[in-house]
């Protein structure tokens, strides 16, 4: 769509693109507006079906760089592949130990880091 490539050529070079006559900042102010909406309206959905409390951005924050780690940093499919293991990693560890649920994420994080420190679908040169 138009405002996809508007939103990539600023991503790309900010410079060019306000060139160019693309507004940089209002697209960025229009992202990051979009983005917080966005997870706005995820609290409010997902906020009746657990607790709230103080920590509960701490898990999150855990598993979202884990699936970062995992399926390598800028790649889609690697952050999907990341999740689905993140998740599967998740589900195995409650019902195997529930103690060390994330012990499992943890251990699989540190090897694909040893194996391929990219991630498993990241950028070559990285």
């Amino acid at each position: 769509t138009r405002v996809g490539k508007l939103v990539q050529a600023a991503a790309a070079d900010r410079e060019m693109a306000g060139a160019m006559g693309i507004n940089v900042p209002g697209v960025y102010t229009g992202v990051c507006a979009l983005g917080t909406a966005l997870a706005g309206l995820l609290g409010v959905f997902h906020g009746p079906m657990m607790n709230i409390h103080l920590d509960v951005d701490h898990q999150y924050i855990v598993e979202a760089f884990a699936v970062v780690v995992i399926g390598g940093l800028g790649s889609v499919p690697g952050a999907l592949v990341g999740s689905f293991l993140v998740g599967m990693l998740d589900s195995f560890g409650i019902l195997l130990i529930p103690r060390f649920q994330m012990a499992f994420i943890y251990m699989v994080m540190a090897a694909v880091l040893i194996v391929r420190p990219q991630g498993l679908l990241g950028p070559r040169g990285a």
